[in-house]
């Protein structure tokens, strides 16, 4: 008995000492699921020197339109500011929320609102061969704007070609879905969303769908020639069915919204640099009068190129970048009316905008983190087409209107009707400040 009793003692002994030697395979690495909570800031700040058209003072605005434009705009401005709360749940749930100072109103101050809110899950523990593979759930970043503005990083001195065209928002609500091609091929990002932007509440039953597809065609190749991509993206979406157009209006085709962007992006420690090309379609009973609705189709490019000092995002950088947009292609005549022998043979295609932007940035080491800081002067000039002079009338959907905005930061916009006027050339110096952590 004593010798069967020292016998299991002695197993027993051994195989617990043996299962605390027991180690995990050679290169596991167990998942992080340390709940974890981040708040972070990013600030835009400038200040804009309206070189062209000169300002009329609030004296001068008194007098009337016999006044004549007396002083130089010039205001600091600020033209961002989230809070960004990041965090994790477990390796597998990431969440964002950020608020953001919206549009300042006159008399008041910044109001804030919500730019995004979405809870992330990972699907990398399913899905081998690649990493950063995702679902998206609520207000978070459409699939072309994630894209192009992590290789462009001057958000701060104004948005995307597509975006300051009024043509795409930098978020919505809905559901994507990321995937990464194994050996660093390229991604690709599809999603269903709203279509009414992340600042507007669905007014109708459709929804967009938005996907982008980015290849890199010489990934095992030279270090040199990794960083070109090729990418589409295509957005479509309605803008209203039968069942929600106005008693007594008729429904001509499907209503459509689309966008079709085409580019080649390249990535280097001394260069980044893309050209695109646009083409988009609006069909909608707001742009036109009852009962057809109007259709307006508009094409454009943009290239640019952003050389810098060297690997690591820090030092000097230069931006260059031309836009070239034709918010309408058709070639008929405006149909207006002008005093004395003013042209009147203007067509809708020659009512093109086009904006040239240069500047030199500086971006200031960060050795403790991520945080970035960044200060550019930049020159932004913005150009549109000849219009018509002394002209009345007009027409649905096209005009120009005839002040642009401030500080580059949008086009002039169409109204639904009114003269068809010469929109004047916009000239901005602009010296932007970037904190970001």
């Amino acid at each position: 008995m004593r010798r069967t009793l020292a016998s299991t003692a002695a197993i027993v002994f051994l195989a617990t000492g043996a299962s605390a030697q027991v180690t995990p395979a050679a290169g596991f690495v167990p998942p992080n699921d340390t709940q974890a909570l981040r708040v972070g800031m990013t600030l835009f700040m400038d200040n804009t020197t309206t070189l062209s058209p000169k300002g009329r003072d609030a004296a001068c605005v008194a007098v009337g339109a016999a006044c004549v434009e007396n002083f130089t705009p010039n205001a600091f401005n600020t033209p961002r500011a989230y809070i960004n709360v990041t965090g994790s749940i477990s390796h597998i749930v990431t969440y964002r929320i950020t608020p953001d100072i919206a549009g300042l109103v006159a008399g008041t101050s910044y109001p804030y609102r919500l730019k995004y809110a979405y809870a992330q899950f990972s699907l990398d523990d399913w899905i081998k061969g690649s990493a950063g593979n995702w679902v998206r759930l609520g207000q978070h970043g459409t699939p072309w704007h994630d894209f192009e503005e992590g290789i462009y990083r001057y958000r701060f001195q104004g948005t995307i070609f597509a975006e300051r065209g009024g043509y795409l928002s930098s978020a919505d609500r809905g559901a994507s879905f990321r995937y990464n091609f194994p050996s660093n091929w390229g991604d690709t990002h599809t999603g269903i969303y709203n279509g009414e932007t992340y600042a507007a509440n669905e007014v109708n039953q459709g929804k967009a769908w938005m996907t982008r597809v980015s290849f890199r065609p010489f990934a095992r190749m030279d270090p040199l020639y990794r960083g070109l991509r090729v990418s589409m993206y295509y957005l479509n979406d309605r803008y209203q069915s039968a069942a929600d157009l106005p008693a007594g209006t008729a429904q001509t085709g499907s209503a459509e919204k689309t966008r079709l962007i085409g580019a080649v992006t390249f990535e280097h420690a001394n260069l980044n640099a893309a050209f695109q090309y646009l083409t988009t379609k609006d069909q909608t009973t707001t742009l036109g009068a009852a009962p057809l609705p109007f259709v307006r189709e508009g094409k454009g490019y943009s290239i640019w190129a952003v050389p810098k000092q060297g690997a690591g995002n820090v030092g000097w950088e230069g931006l260059l970048r031309y836009d070239h947009l034709v918010p309408d292609t058709r070639s008929t005549v405006i149909p207006v009316t002008v005093v004395g022998s003013n042209p009147n043979n203007v067509t809708f295609e020659q009512q093109e905008r086009n904006r040239f932007i240069a500047g030199i940035a500086y971006w200031l080491p960060h050795p403790a983190g991520a945080g970035t800081t960044a200060v550019l002067f930049d020159v932004d000039v913005l150009t549109t087409g000849p219009g018509v002079p002394d002209a009345t009338g007009g027409i649905s959907g096209l005009s120009g209107s005839s002040n642009a905005a401030p500080q580059g930061q949008a086009n002039p916009s169409f109204a639904v009707s009114a003269p068809f006027l010469p929109t004047r050339t916009l000239k901005t110096f602009s010296v932007h400040l970037l904190v970001n952590f």
